[in-house]
């Protein structure tokens, strides 16, 4: 079936996430900002009760160093959004 405005706009008032990507990076973040309030640091241990957030840690930190070593154009709009999300962390 095809995905009509009248659809699109029930979805949308239903809080319909359109990007599962980004809306799971932004729980993670948030869930490393309450991490950081409560332990004063962001050096999520690979013991810790949420293994998820350690696991995404790790995966940030190799996303950074993979960006710094990348030959990516600065200008470009995937390089923009790793910066991006690099300046909140």
């Amino acid at each position: 079936s095809t995905l009509t405005k009248e659809r699109r706009d029930g979805l949308d008032k239903l809080g319909f996430v359109w990007d599962s990507h980004n809306a799971i990076w932004e729980e993670r973040f948030q869930e490393l900002v309450d991490f950081k309030k409560t332990n004063g640091h962001v050096s999520v241990p690979s013991t810790h009760k949420n293994h998820t957030l350690s696991v995404w840690v790790q995966c940030q930190r190799r996303q950074w160093k993979l960006m710094k070593e990348s030959n990516e154009s600065k200008d470009s709009p995937a390089y923009q959004i790793k910066q991006n999300r690099v300046e909140r962390l």
